[in-house]
């Protein structure tokens, strides 16, 4: 059925100054994806933070604070489940370095909130939660979902250490997908019971 929104051709653009444009999304992602290196995610959030032009190969006059760690939607949207090499297809629109290895999201899990986080492994297409003690990839973003496939909201609202307890921490500064909440705002209310075996998602348009 090929459901959804059209590619566009190309899907990437290559904009010459260490980044690459998703035009499906209009998320904007680091040329280099090992730059920032295997580090555990607390780090690695605290490394993408800080990064701006001038380092990573990047001559896009970004300033420290514009890149983020992408949050579990926005890493999975620029997965292609329809090759059998993605990381040949990513370095044919001019990404280098990516590994066969996971890449952290900015997202915790729900069912271990301070001690995993969400994350995903583009060779063997293998998404799942990553102790974040553990040492991973960060492939870092920047910019907002314009379209014309829009990113929606993951719906985390709170932030976590990386204890093994349920550590509930203040957002602000963090990085964190519930301290940026970036993507596309649900409406008021999200589905409709329409009365014939059916519920509409106001968000998406789809009838379930």
């Amino acid at each position: 059925y090929q459901k959804g929104i059209p590619w566009p051709d190309p899907r990437f653009t290559d904009n010459g100054d260490g980044t690459i444009t998703d035009n499906l999304s209009g998320l904007i992602w680091l040329q280099d994806t090992e730059c920032i290196g295997r580090i555990k995610w607390l780090e690695a959030l605290e490394g993408v933070n800080v990064l701006a032009d001038g380092s990573c190969g990047l001559t896009d006059g970004s300033v420290a604070g514009d890149w983020r760690m992408p949050n579990y939607l926005e890493l999975i949207s620029i997965a292609n489940l329809g090759v059998a090499d993605s990381i040949t297809w990513f370095q044919y629109y001019g990404f280098i370095n990516l590994e066969a290895y996971g890449y952290w999201s900015s997202t915790s899990s729900s069912q271990q909130p301070s001690s995993s986080a969400l994350g995903y492994q583009f060779r063997d297409r293998f998404s799942g939660s990553y102790l974040k003690s553990g040492t991973y990839q960060t492939w870092p973003v920047k910019g907002a979902s314009t379209g014309p496939a829009r990113i929606w909201k993951t719906g985390q609202t709170t932030c976590h250490g990386a204890t093994l307890e349920t550590e509930v921490i203040p957002c602000v500064g963090t990085g964190q997908d519930g301290d940026l909440q970036t993507g596309e705002s649900p409406p008021a209310i999200r589905f409709v019971d329409n009365s014939d075996g059916t519920v509409t998602d106001n968000l998406t348009g789809l009838i379930w």
